[in-house]
């Protein structure tokens, strides 16, 4: 019994053999950010990172190394310096273990890669902890965005009275109507563009097809259903985050 608990115990580290880490830090530099930290892994120059804004609509990507056990990378951020908000770096690289596989074998087994996160904010132009507030406040933002955006599409598949009557003062109205909602369609593309990026690219694409789901054409319902189904998918992203 004491035997085959030995084999037991040896067994699982002779099959999974060294176990490789990732620990990234976030650093400023100047006005952009830059990638560190520490890892096992063998030397390499192709690191995928990418920095995506969780409070706000950021996405950068670029590459990385690590060189005798020290994690460098580019710098990340537009010319005029990232915006406060909470952020999260994602860095992955090429598991050793898999260096001869097949590029068959790689895709198939999530264990080809090595994926490690860090989740940071910045205040003040300075890395500070985690604010978990701020993504909720983010999240607040874009329900209230998506509620508006459905009041707008329902408003719009009101007009069909409107747009197929054959009295001229229907038209009129319809028009009013069109030019009343059509400008809320604009504001809200731009409210879009302040949230993180999966809804501020399905609600953006909602608010967007709005415009023409309150006119007066033919069409317009068409748009309506379009801009549903961008909410609806912005919505499982909001729940997601």
């Amino acid at each position: 019994m004491k035997v085959l608990l030995i084999l037991l115990l040896i067994i699982p580290s002779v099959a999974f053999g060294k176990q490789y880490y990732i620990h990234p830090d976030v650093v400023m530099n100047g006005n952009k950010i830059t990638v560190v930290g520490k890892s096992n892994l063998p030397d390499c120059k192709d690191l995928s990172i990418s920095i995506i804004g969780r409070s706000l609509s950021f996405m950068a990507q670029g590459e990385g190394a690590i060189t005798n056990g020290t994690i460098t990378s580019i710098s990340f951020g537009p010319d005029g310096g990232m915006r406060e908000g909470t952020y999260e770096a994602e860095i992955i690289a090429e598991n050793p273990k898999f260096k001869n596989a097949s590029l068959e074998q790689r895709l198939n087994d999530d264990r080809s890669s090595i994926i490690v996160s860090k989740k940071f904010t910045i205040v003040s132009g300075k890395i500070s902890k985690y604010n978990n507030k701020a993504i909720s406040n983010t999240k607040k933002s874009a329900r209230d965005l998506a509620n508006k955006l459905k009041l707008l599409e329902k408003q719009g598949r009101n007009m069909d009275k409107l747009r197929f009557s054959s009295n001229n003062y229907d038209h009129f109205q319809c028009m009013e109507q069109m030019r009343k909602l059509q400008p809320l369609s604009d504001q809200y593309q731009k409210e879009a563009e302040n949230l993180s990026m999966g809804p501020k690219i399905s609600l953006g694409a909602a608010a967007s097809h709005l415009k023409l789901c309150v006119s007066c054409l033919d069409s317009a319902s068409e748009y309506c259903d379009f801009a549903h189904k961008s909410i609806i998918e912005g919505i499982k992203l909001i729940d997601q985050e």
